[in-house]
């Protein structure tokens, strides 16, 4: 609650500054009023974000959306959207998982979600001046479970920042438009799910991989199993 508090608090007095009389009248052209109204709204987007990802928190663990889902599918679908938006349109993403289906018991709506959180996540990594900058995703598939993993070769992450990683609020971002909830609702979807999602970064510079397992079954029948006991096969593409 308190770091929401903050959150918001730094937001707030950049709108209400625009917004004073004095302000705006000492903006002698219509271009300096434009410059202000833009902030105003770049603002007031940014609280919006913040209430839609508190809420989209506060809705997980539906279990009645769950059903036999091809993570494939699902991968594919949210790249297709992705590569179209224009900040990510010269980026580069590689998935190629074959002709064979990787089914999961999951919501289809709450693994999309994931996919987005975790590839726009690895994106913004990329620097734009970087030239070889690509998102490699790897699929693969245990008798119980389903494994995909989300890499890049942009900024890394510090041991510190990995600590913290999935933390409400916390936020790498320095421009100030990070939610710092993406990655927490990412991690709790999979939580709920049965599953288990881990992050790595040998450093700064030399990119992170998000990998992720997934319940193949019902949680019923797999209350004896321990889903961190499989090993994960899609092997790393960045290794130092």
């Amino acid at each position: 609650a308190e770091a929401l508090e903050s959150r918001i608090h730094k937001i707030l007095p950049a709108g209400a500054n625009f917004d004073d009389p004095q302000t705006m009248a000492s903006g002698s052209d219509l271009e300096t009023l434009r410059t202000y109204l833009r902030r105003i709204q770049d603002e007031a987007f940014r609280c919006k974000g913040i209430t839609e990802r508190l809420l989209d928190f506060s809705r997980l663990g539906n279990e009645e959306r769950r059903q036999y889902v091809d993570i494939v599918e699902v991968i594919e679908d949210v790249v297709d959207l992705v590569k179209h938006l224009g900040q990510f349109r010269s980026r580069k993403i590689l998935f190629n998982p074959g002709p064979t289906a990787r089914m999961a018991w999951a919501s289809p709506q709450e693994m999309k979600q994931v996919v987005l959180n975790l590839l726009t996540n690895a994106l913004e990594s990329l620097d734009p001046r970087q030239s070889d900058g690509q998102v490699i995703i790897t699929i693969d598939q245990t008798a119980d479970h389903v494994l995909f993993a989300v890499e890049d070769n942009g900024s890394g992450m510090t041991e510190d920042v990995l600590q913290h990683l999935f933390e409400p609020f916390f936020t790498r971002r320095r421009d100030g438009r990070g939610t710092g909830l993406g990655l927490p609702i990412t991690s709790r979807i999979i939580a709920d799910h049965g599953g288990h999602i881990s992050a790595k970064s040998l450093g700064l510079g030399v990119g992170s991989r998000f990998e992720v397992v997934i319940p193949s079954q019902p949680s019923e029948q797999n209350t004896q199993k321990d889903h961190r006991s499989n090993s994960f096969t899609v092997e790393p593409r960045y290794a130092a």
